[in-house]
């Protein structure tokens, strides 16, 4: 079996998986440039109670991360859309049409909205994992590769 890739909110470790980090991201709202929340240098999820929370599918992990934000802080948006894509929450938010939740690298350098994160205490991180068998015994390219991927 050869390794795999995993984007996971937790780092529990399944049972004989060693799991290596490749890179964290962080979830953040993203919110219009010209909104007064693009000032700020983090939001709490309570300040935005009464704007329209843009956000994915239940299929998609930045809805599971904001589900378990819910579950944590007891929030409930007062009014929600749900789209199937990045580009979708992006356009929409840039057109004032209410708040996204997405990783921080979704937004980035996207004309029109700005990514700020949540208070520490509200804060989700994505990690982007490779996983492998504690008893894998790579061959000589499997073990270069690995040894190229750990390198990032």
């Amino acid at each position: 079996m050869m390794p795999l890739f995993f984007l996971v909110l937790t780092m529990k470790k399944p049972p004989g998986i060693k799991l290596t980090t490749l890179e964290t991201f962080q979830y953040n709202l993203v919110v219009p440039s010209n909104n007064p929340l693009a000032k700020q240098k983090e939001i709490d999820l309570f300040q935005i109670a009464d704007i329209p929370l843009i956000m994915r599918h239940k299929r998609f992990l930045s809805r599971t991360a904001l589900e378990q934000i819910f579950t944590n802080t007891n929030f409930k948006p007062k009014k929600k859309l749900v789209v199937d894509s990045i580009d979708a929450t992006l356009q929409l938010v840039k057109q004032n049409m209410g708040v996204g939740f997405l990783m921080d690298i979704a937004a980035k350098n996207y004309p029109g909205v700005k990514s700020i994160p949540l208070i520490p205490s509200q804060q989700i991180y994505c990690y982007s994992t490779l996983g492998i068998r504690e008893d894998f015994m790579p061959n000589k390219i499997q073990a270069k590769c690995l040894s190229i991927l750990k390198g990032f």
